[in-house]
């Protein structure tokens, strides 16, 4: 039997790293065990990926992000926690403007006078079928006129609830504005909203037989998008942000996972008066079980390890495929039962590297004032996916170093719901020919009579492969898809209370939950689907732990008063 352990904490993404630190500061003897060779969890940056044009050398010193990708919100109250966090682990923010520079253009329809126009989540009810007489676009308040996601903010929780595709339906946008609406939502949440009768299996490959994953619809449910408040992340913030270094008057994008992993070097220092965390990678735990007054943890190589505690930091994917397997008694009927209400969407990152940039000539210059979207494609929910994949186009596109007059020319593909399942069994040289074309029908003016040479145009590893890299989560074995999403279906009482019965450790002492999913029952003012959320549940989530090893008999009134 391995030595004792105050807490256990299982998983070393931004949730397990923030708690176990801060345990560790409260005086606990903490172990975190990771199942990967990494820290981050779906924080994951690559270094090597740009190369020099011939494709002959890496680039050093620009990281892509495989995973979460943006700072969401401002700096400052209510997310003043995470903003200290940022600049005390040496780092700042890089503003990517959302107002401005963001392309919305439909296939086959390459307006080029409509670039600029303002962000979807924002101004679907504008987008009409006359885009080119808009009038005071810019001078009224869009909160007075009938806008998406103030519809949805203002949804009264005390009437039955809305699918997002019903509730398009009910504004009665014309023309283009629907399909706005449709992206608005879907492109930011992952799961699935069709805007004809098809149906879809979002179901990633050998998930097959969940009952979780029946074919659906639209299974976004708009209460539970305002019970998220994705509309506060989406519509109200102007801008989002990048975490960079200062370096003399420039600032210099760096990996986002640098965070975690600054977090993990506390854990694991020395320190007077502390007990030095521990972590081991490649440890996959498989069963976890009651031990005398605690648990004990059996990892995969057949490792025991026992603690007075227990945090599950695993994403809602791992949950639900393999959480009653693994957690037994611990993982009882009513957090089995949320999985009925909160998803997990599967999310993918595809990251193509160009030699010049096609795309508008002011993304060019070295202006922070540069949009952070290139390319927004409304189309997607509308994709008959079955055969058809050469013709799906990912909807969302972001310029990987937006500020650099002199490149490199990358542009990272966000897909999720209807666009994943496009993209997701086409190989990567396929993906990498679709986003050239996509990006083809937008910026090349005449793409009939003289259309783009992509071998030209791309950056190429070798004579048949582009320079392209995916991450697919929901192929992942260790997240099991991307972030949670709140599905239609259940009553309001039982979607208001998911994530808090996710969370609540009452029946499950000595072992608790935290991560992404869990974030606003551990505060309201936070977003799951989010580094931030998944940050504020790591801070929560050790007051608690801490909070029940010094009196476990007044646990349980310290629980009901702080999260009443």
């Amino acid at each position: 039997m391995s030595e004792h352990f105050d807490c256990i904490v299982l998983g070393a993404g931004i949730a397990g790293v923030v708690a176990a630190r801060e345990l560790k500061n409260a005086g606990k003897k903490v172990l975190i065990l990771e199942a990967t060779k990494h820290a981050g969890g779906r924080m994951r940056s690559m270094e090597d990926f740009v190369l020099t044009n011939d494709g002959r050398e890496v680039r050093e010193g620009l990281p892509i992000e495989e995973g979460a990708h943006f700072i969401h919100v401002k700096d400052g109250n209510p997310y003043k926690k995470y903003g200290d966090e940022i600049r005390q682990q040496g780092f700042d923010r890089i503003e990517l403007n959302k107002g401005t520079k963001v392309r919305v253009a439909y296939p086959g329809d390459p307006d080029r006078e409509n670039w600029g126009f303002p962000p979807a989540a924002r101004f679907a009810h504008v987008y009409d079928s006359d885009l080119g007489n808009l009038g005071g676009l810019f001078n009224f308040s869009f909160k007075e006129k009938n806008s998406l996601f103030d519809a949805i903010k203002k949804f009264d929780l005390s009437k039955q609830d809305q699918t997002a595709g019903e509730l398009v339906k009910t504004l009665a946008y014309r023309g283009k504005a629907a399909p706005m609406s449709c992206y608005a939502i879907s492109a930011h949440t992952p799961g699935i909203l069709a805007t004809g009768t098809e149906k879809f299996k979002l179901c990633p490959p050998k998930h097959a037989g969940d009952q979780w994953c029946d074919a659906v619809n639209d299974n976004i449910s708009v209460a539970g998008l305002k019970v998220d408040k994705i509309p506060e992340q989406i519509f109200d913030e102007q801008a989002e942000y990048r975490i960079c270094r200062n370096t003399g008057n420039d600032k210099v994008i760096c990996r986002f996972d640098e965070l975690p992993n600054a977090i993990l070097q506390e854990f694991v220092k020395k320190e007077p008066g502390k007990i030095q965390g521990q972590i081991l990678y490649e440890h996959e735990v498989i069963k976890v079980e009651k031990w005398d007054t605690g648990v004990r943890i059996t990892a995969g190589n057949g490792e025991d390890f026992t603690a007075d505690s227990l945090l599950c930091t695993f994403s809602v994917g791992i949950l639900m495929h393999k959480g009653s397997k693994i957690f037994g008694q611990f993982f009882p009927k009513e957090k089995q039962d949320v999985f009925q209400i909160i998803k997990p969407g599967p999310i993918a990152k595809i990251s193509i590297q160009f030699k010049d940039c096609v795309w508008d000539y002011n993304q060019r210059i070295n202006n922070l004032d540069n949009g952070m979207a290139l390319l927004v494609n409304p189309t997607g929910p509308e994709q008959k996916i079955l055969g058809l994949a050469d013709k799906g186009l990912p909807r969302t596109f972001f310029t990987a170093f937006p500020n650099l007059e002199n490149g490199p020319y990358v542009i990272t593909a966000l897909l999720m719901g209807v666009d994943y399942l496009i993209m997701k069994d086409v190989d990567d040289k396929k993906a990498a020919e679709i986003m050239f074309r996509c990006i083809e029908k937008i910026y090349n003016p005449h793409p009939e009579r003289n259309p783009w040479d992509w071998k030209q145009m791309l950056v190429w590893k070798s004579e048949n492969e582009p320079n392209v890299h995916r991450t697919d989560w929901g192929k992942d074995p260790w997240t099991r898809c991307g972030n949670s999403y709140i599905s239609y279906g259940r009553s309001i009482a039982e979607i208001i209370m998911a994530r808090e019965t996710l969370k609540n450790p009452l029946a499950t002492l000595p072992v608790f939950w935290a991560g992404e999913a869990t974030a606003p029952a551990y505060d309201s003012q936070y977003q799951p689907l989010s580094v931030h959320g998944a940050y504020i549940s790591g801070i929560e989530v050790a007051k608690d732990v801490d909070q029940f090893l010094m009196n476990r008999a007044s646990f349980g009134q310290y629980y009901k008063n702080k999260y009443k």
